[in-house]
C-alpha cells in the first residue's frame, strides 16, 4: 500500500470538510438572518479535525513501523550491540538473557519480530521469506 498516496488524500479529503465547515461558520456569522444555527458548520468543521488529526498520528505510527522494519535488522543489532552478539548467539541487549523468541507482525507486513524472552523488548526485526 501506498502510505503517501493514502496520507494525502485523507489529508485533502478533511481539509476540504473543514474548510466547508468553516465558510458556512463564516457565513452564518455574517447573515443577518441564520438560516441554520451555527452549530451544525461547527460541527462538520470539528469532524474534518478531528478526522485529520487521527489520521495523522495513525500514518505516524505507520510509518515509524515502516522505517523500523526496514532499518533494525540482524546487520543492525550486530552493529550496534556488538557485546551482545558472538557468531549466531544473540542476548538481549536490556537484560542480557539470551532466550530470543519470534513472532509474525500482522498486517501484511511479512516480517518477523526477536523478541527478548524475559523483558519482553524487541530486539530487531527479519524478512518472514528470507
Amino acid at each position: 500500500m501506498n502510505y503517501t498516496f493514502s496520507k494525502i488524500t485523507t489529508s485533502f479529503f478533511c481539509f476540504a470538510f473543514m474548510l466547508i465547515g468553516a465558510f458556512l461558520v463564516i457565513a452564518s456569522l455574517l447573515a443577518l438572518t441564520m438560516p441554520y444555527p451555527i452549530f451544525f458548520p461547527l460541527i462538520i468543521f470539528l469532524i474534518g479535525f478531528f478526522l485529520l488529526y487521527t489520521s495523522w498520528k495513525t500514518y505516524k505510527k505507520a510509518f515509524k513501523l515502516i522505517s523500523d522494519l526496514q532499518e533494525k535488522n540482524y546487520q543492525w543489532y550486530k552493529k550496534t550491540y556488538p557485546d551482545n552478539v558472538n557468531g549466531n548467539h544473540i542476548n538481549c541487549f536490556v537484560c542480557g538473557n539470551d532466550r530470543v523468541s519470534t513472532k509474525a507482525l500482522k498486517n501484511r507486513t511479512f516480517h518477523r519480530e526477536h523478541f527478548c524472552m524475559q523483558c519482553g523488548k524487541t530486539l530487531y526485526y527479519s524478512r518472514e521469506f528470507d
